[in-house]
């Protein structure tokens, strides 16, 4: 994507350098999220019309080169007063400036109109839109278009002091932070999903650290996760979670892929605790694969389209997670008490799995049928008062029950 810095730019300087596609488009576009499609410019349109500034365009050489631009210089803010809603939200923005702009002075100027804080790069290596944050202040290069998700009709404002000489738009910097990073291939396309740790993160939904997949134009294979807890259905390219409490944690990865190729699943993790391993769980055929270490991999061949979550599952631990369909059991299923007298339940692999929380008397508390959603919390009601608790969950694979003595926070799965 490329925006046209000047307001009196004209396009029949580069159309004959232009691509040409289906009837009269010419490689030049704007977005449309009426449509959530290229409003392509036409070959038999007279170039009359200036271009505004800050607006994006996409644009395609017929064959590789440069493209040449020419206008007034940009030294004042601007105000892109199009933005809008519509049918999906998206916007594509461009740098109207002659130098780098800092995204994230750009999504701190403007919180109020945004969906989420989030801007959308072209990433000509991934062949898709890498989606960008306050983690890490990335540089917009001079022209560059970049996507936002609006929250409302409203102006978009760009300062001319967000300038800046930076060169490195896309590649991250040297990070002690720990991180793991999914990837997803299969045999044409490359998909990244990335799991950052960070003080302050929550295992929910935390805007500005975490953002969603591009999803303003089709397409068929995508890769992401959702929040560990309070899980709002955001389709997540980059999900931050505490730096604290590895053990046993379990993120829903979500995928959309055709049957019959062969997904190929892997990951590079970086600096985290001694110890901590990385599994992917395939819950369909009930196996784990250990892949932090060195040239491992998990491949698959789908027998139906795949579009959700529900079958695969990231998993940090400190132990071996890996089973087989002949010894699974709920070895991984822990149930605690937090702070705030919730009883939380994690690491179930079953879907058809009953929750039953009983007094010592035989009163029944608590009834529940729980899926597989990788944690679920059920509120203890007011009266509840410290004494002996039994709590039981079973499924199909078995039954563990567990005695517990008071509403302080812990694991009970130990009882």
């Amino acid at each position: 994507d490329l925006h046209v810095r000047s307001r009196r730019q004209r396009q029949m300087c580069i159309r004959d350098s232009l691509a040409t596609g289906a009837g009269n488009n010419i490689g030049m576009a704007t977005y449309s999220n009426v449509t959530e499609a290229w409003d392509y410019f036409q070959s038999n349109s007279i170039g009359l019309g200036s271009f505004d500034s800050g607006i994006g365009y996409a644009i395609k050489r017929s064959a590789s080169g440069n493209i040449s631009f020419t206008g007034t210089f940009n030294d004042a803010d601007v105000n892109v007063n199009w933005i809008s809603r519509n049918t999906n939200g998206f916007n594509l923005i461009g740098n109207p400036y002659l130098a780098s702009v800092s995204v994230a002075e750009l999504l701190n100027e403007n919180p109020t109109i945004l969906e989420e804080l989030t801007i959308w790069l072209w990433d000509q290596a991934q062949d898709s839109y890498v989606q960008k944050n306050l983690i890490e202040d990335a540089e917009i290069a001079p022209g560059q278009g970049f996507f936002v998700l609006a929250k409302t009709a409203g102006n978009f404002t760009i300062t001319e002091a967000m300038q800046s000489h930076a060169t490195d738009t896309f590649q991250k910097g040297t990070s002690s932070r720990p991180e793991i990073s999914l990837f997803m291939n299969n045999g044409a396309e490359n998909r990244t999903a990335d799991i950052l740790y960070l003080d302050g993160a929550t295992t929910g939904w935390d805007n500005g650290y975490d953002s969603s997949i591009f999803e303003g134009l089709d397409n068929e294979s995508q890769l992401y996760t959702q929040t560990v807890e309070n899980s709002t259905g955001k389709k997540l390219g980059i999900q931050s979670l505490p730096n604290s409490d590895y053990e046993n944690r379990i993120i829903p990865i979500g995928l959309k892929a055709t049957a019959g190729k062969e997904l190929t699943f892997t990951v590079n993790a970086k600096n985290l605790p001694e110890g901590i391993m990385v599994f992917l769980e395939d819950r369909l055929h009930n196996t784990t694969t250990r892949l932090d270490e060195a040239n491992s991999a998990f491949k698959t061949v789908l027998n139906t389209d795949q579009d959700g979550v529900g079958r695969f599952y990231l998993i940090t631990s400190s132990t071996d997670q890996t089973l087989s369909v002949d010894d699974v059991n709920l070895s991984r299923t822990h149930v605690f008490m937090s702070a705030n007298r919730t009883l939380k339940i994690t690491g179930l692999q079953s879907d058809k799995a009953t929750l039953k929380m009983h007094s010592i008397l035989g009163n029944t508390i608590i009834n529940t049928t729980l899926n597989s959603a990788a944690s679920m919390q059920f509120k203890l009601p007011s009266h509840i008062k410290q004494g002996v608790y039994i709590v039981s969950v079973t499924t199909e694979h078995g039954s563990t029950c567990l005695l517990y003595t008071s509403p302080s926070p812990r694991d009970l799965s130990t009882s």
